[in-house]
């Protein structure tokens, strides 16, 4: 087999797959009114800072934004900011700055599967997710 035919049988394989995906991709309307979730990602990295900084550029109305993420950052960040939240992971957890750990990688995914539990379900019009770590 050539690379060129290679190339075209990858792409119409392509094509059949995107055609397969689009035609059992449920469609939800947007709606401004919804707030966006906001995911902490990884508690022991920069995903916290990132957004608490964004947050402070008050770029952001503290009715738009629901904040997703571990209970000791959630709740002290809406606090600040008149914010939503949800919480996620272990209550007791406190992460350790720069030391990635399997609970804060478990926080971080339980925060974008939430949030994406959200839009499916009407409750967020999109996500907005903190780095995570690649370590694990």
């Amino acid at each position: 087999m050539s690379l060129f035919n290679y190339g075209s049988s990858l792409n119409s394989d392509r094509r059949f797959i995107g055609a397969e995906a689009l035609s059992n991709r449920r469609v939800i309307k947007s709606n401004s009114s919804l707030p966006l979730a906001i995911t902490c990602g990884d508690p022991a990295g920069v995903g916290p800072e990132v957004i608490e900084s964004v947050l402070r550029e008050d770029s952001l109305c503290a009715e738009d934004c629901v904040l997703i993420g571990s209970k000791q950052w959630a709740s002290s960040v809406s606090k600040l900011y008149g914010l939503n939240y949800e919480v996620v992971g272990h209550p007791n957890y406190i992460p350790q700055p720069c030391a990635p750990s399997i609970e804060g990688a478990r926080i971080a995914l339980e925060a974008m599967e939430s949030a994406a539990a959200g839009c499916r379900e009407g409750r967020f019009r999109g996500v907005v997710t903190g780095p995570v770590s690649k370590h694990w």
